[in-house]
């Protein structure tokens, strides 16, 4: 859990313009309410948001899901940040409700990507989703 208690709600993986997305997310509203930002690491970006334990946490999570406004409401506010996210480049999107403990856990888990080989100066990357597989970018 973040240091406020709260989690870190993960949107998707994008490229490192950061200031493009920045742009293209200005008055969309994340999970939460919470304004989505970015974590840039290895040339990548997470796109996440902050939560609280009290709507997020694990047990009010499980509750949450089997509550069918809230999880609309939810799945339209994930949408919406991968959508104008999107309008700006490509996107890796996250399965809804990836939470992390933390910014580094965001970093250490998704956005630290495995340099695969290198040609030249371009390098071929790829990130390890939850369920294992590998996602090429």
């Amino acid at each position: 859990m973040t240091a406020d208690g709260g989690w870190v709600w993960m949107y998707g993986v994008t490229g490192d313009d950061v200031e493009a997305f920045a742009d293209g997310v200005a008055g969309v509203g994340g999970v939460g309410g919470s304004p989505p930002r970015t974590i840039t690491a290895a040339r990548l970006t997470a796109i996440v948001g902050d939560v609280g334990d009290r709507e997020y946490g694990e047990a009010a999570l499980r509750r949450n899901l089997e509550d069918l406004d809230w999880l609309a409401r939810t799945a339209r506010a994930h949408h919406a940040i991968l959508e104008a996210a999107a309008e700006r480049g490509p996107v890796v999107p996250m399965r809804l409700a990836t939470l992390f403990t933390s910014d580094a856990g965001v970093t250490g888990t998704y956005v630290s990507p495995a340099v695969v080989e290198l040609y030249g100066s371009t390098p071929i990357v790829v990130i390890v989703n939850v369920m294992g597989a590998l996602l090429p970018l």
